[in-house]
């Protein structure tokens, strides 16, 4: 590789500044575009010799790229970009501190490419996330509420909560809601949705998600 000492120092200083090598594929400094160098590397198009392969690897170098996250890593990742944020529009090029490609992978679930339960695509909408129907299975109607015991089944505990009161009145099932989303609230939770009502004779059953923030 021509310059592979300025590619390599390139490297060092972002794994110093960001403590990984998951670099945005558009990331450039002052005009070096390293984005573009490890893409060449990473396809072969750039030749190394068995030395400058083995500087890399002593640095932690990303040869693979993977996408396949679970689930709950990436929803706690997408709900504090919205919270951070106010929108979960994440750029294309968008890394996250722990090294997760969040903007790829999410245009992978928007795309289909990446397939979804259907209570994880209810959950994606809560936080704005649209994705289509044919990426997940079983095709049910988003507007439907979801019951609390499929929610909380998700592989997202216990990061993600769900609380669930009940009253005979609207009023006072959302006024029980809101006194325990104050008391979570206390121990570091946020909502990570809208409030859903639901009634089932002779009473009201209101939802409200939550994810921990640490």
């Amino acid at each position: 590789m021509r310059n592979f000492q300025q590619f390599y120092e390139a490297c060092l200083r972002y794994k110093r500044e960001n403590g990984h090598l998951f670099v945005p594929a558009l990331y450039s400094v002052d005009g070096y575009r390293l984005g573009d160098k490890i893409h060449a590397v990473r396809r072969g198009l750039a030749r190394l010799n068995d030395d400058e392969r083995q500087m890399l690897n002593d640095i932690g170098f990303i040869w693979k790229v993977r996408y396949d996250y679970s689930f709950s890593e990436i929803y706690r990742l997408l709900v504090l970009y919205k919270a951070k944020n106010g929108n979960c529009d994440v750029p294309l090029g968008y890394v996250s501190k722990s090294g997760i490609p969040l903007g790829r992978v999410l245009r992978n679930l928007k795309n289909g490419w990446k397939k979804v339960s259907f209570e994880e695509a209810y959950l994606l909408r809560e936080i704005g996330i649209t994705i289509d129907e044919e990426t997940y299975q079983p095709k049910k109607h988003l507007d439907k509420p979801v019951k609390s015991r499929k929610v909380v089944g998700l592989d997202i505990k216990p990061n993600y909560i769900v609380i669930k009161e009940c009253a005979t009145s609207r009023e006072e099932a959302i006024q029980k809601l809101q006194q325990s989303v104050s008391d979570k609230t206390k121990e570091g939770y946020i909502p990570s949705g809208g409030i859903f009502i639901e009634k089932s004779h002779p009473s009201y059953i209101v939802y409200q998600s939550m994810i921990l923030l640490d």
